[in-house]
């Protein structure tokens, strides 16, 4: 009599375990930005445009870049959005950097003593300068660096522009990298 039972209970087991799982995917979750600190985490975002932009992992292709050495300071981000030909940087250079502090940019070469950083977007076919109407809300503000760890961290805001094509604004930027030389 208890073989009887327990053969329909397994039965009944084995087809609950091998019916097909009926609930849907569940939805990516969305970007956010990275938190702001300064450990040397490897982090890099910001609001382009006000959506956020994160770099993207793209296997060989190196999308995440900070260099210091002998006062300048090198920052590059990209995102690859559907082949290596198709994608978005940000690139920016700071020169001289020996702190903390608030370096604001204006539209001139990047290693020729002052601030200079750049946006391209292959999807617009377009490189962006920053721009010199705006150079209070231009800048990077480097909160640690800290040479013996090798670690560099801090916010940036910049205004790019071109001439003919709209204007590309990154608010609420933070990184918080370990530097190469």
């Amino acid at each position: 009599m208890k073989k009887l039972f327990i053969l329909p209970l397994f039965a009944l087991l084995f087809l609950a375990v091998s019916c097909p799982n009926n609930n849907p995917p569940k939805p990516a979750p969305p970007e956010v930005l990275p938190p702001i600190t300064q450990t040397g985490a490897g982090t890099f975002g910001c609001l382009l445009n006000g959506k956020v932009w994160l770099p993207s992992n793209s296997g060989a292709l190196i999308t995440l870049d900070c260099q210091y050495y002998r006062g300048l300071f090198l920052l590059s981000a990209g995102r690859v959005l559907k082949d290596p030909d198709v994608s978005q940087w940000f690139s920016s250079a700071i020169k001289p950097v020996y702190g903390g502090g608030t370096y604001y940019y204006k539209s001139s070469p990047p290693l020729g003593g002052s601030p200079g950083a750049s946006f391209s977007d292959d999807v617009k076919n377009s490189s962006y300068q920053t721009d010199d109407k705006d150079s209070l809300n231009t800048y990077v503000t480097i909160t640690k660096l800290d040479s013996t760890n090798r670690i560099v961290s801090g916010t940036f805001s910049f205004l790019f522009t071109k001439i003919g094509y709209d204007t590309v604004r990154i608010t609420n930027g933070r990184f918080d990298m370990k530097y190469t030389y």
